[in-house]
């Protein structure tokens, strides 16, 4: 299994633990907050979390899996806004 070193993703964890003074000199560990940022917004969750969650509560509501990801396709709208909230667009 990976390590959050084998990730790059390390300083992150170090970064959340110390003064504001010494997370605006960390350079590094900010990159790494950037990167978990972009990976679950730009990533996880238009791609895992917003299919999984409408395939799930089409099944619970009767449907089936494919009418799940077939009305997440068709409102895209609401899972690409949640990216542009992190962005000054």
């Amino acid at each position: 299994m990976a390590t959050g070193e084998d990730r790059g993703v390390t300083h992150s964890r170090d970064l959340s633990c110390t003064r504001l003074r010494q997370k605006l000199a960390d350079r590094r560990g900010q990159a790494d907050v950037l990167k978990q940022v972009f990976l679950d917004q730009f990533v996880h969750n238009p791609f895992v979390l917003f299919p999984t969650f409408y395939a799930l509560k089409s099944v619970l509501h009767g449907g089936t899996i494919k009418q799940g990801v077939a009305t997440c396709v068709q409102q895209l709208e609401p899972v690409w806004s949640c990216p542009s909230q992190w962005c000054a667009c």
